[in-house]
């Protein structure tokens, strides 16, 4: 059964007077925690990928997930930063055949995640900071 916060909200103005505010932080309480978890089959609709796909980047650790059992559960906001569209090309971008160093795979991974953050540089400074010009 699934309830909507609206109709939440509506059963306690409906609470006598005096139970309305302890009952209004539970719920409040309640709602932050219980977040909606999505499975491969949804998140890939969002993503505009296959299912089969979203279980492989599960497996990698390339989108955030937990297995309930045998199947994966996605929190809809770890999702979020996926949708944007320079995320998800990087996401979606073929595996380099070139090996890299711990300090590179570190600083790549730092990057990317300074990246979803939304810790960003212009192209002029990246350039400046790369080549010194």
């Amino acid at each position: 059964m699934s309830v909507s916060k609206d109709e939440l909200y509506r059963l306690i103005e409906a609470l006598p007077e005096r139970e309305t505010p302890v009952v209004r932080r539970f719920l409040e309480f309640v709602l932050s925690v219980a977040e909606r978890e999505l499975t491969p089959e949804q998140a890939s609709a969002r993503l505009g990928v296959s299912p089969r796909k979203v279980r492989q980047w599960l497996r990698q650790g390339l989108l955030p997930g937990r297995k309930a059992g045998r199947e994966w559960r996605i929190k809809e906001s770890e999702l979020e930063p996926y949708l944007d569209p320079v995320a998800r090309t990087l996401l979606m971008a073929p595996e380099d055949d070139e090996s890299t160093t711990p300090e590179e795979d570190a600083r790549s991974e730092e990057a990317w995640r300074e990246y979803l953050r939304g810790h960003t540089v212009s192209h002029e400074k990246a350039r400046k900071e790369i080549f010194g010009k």
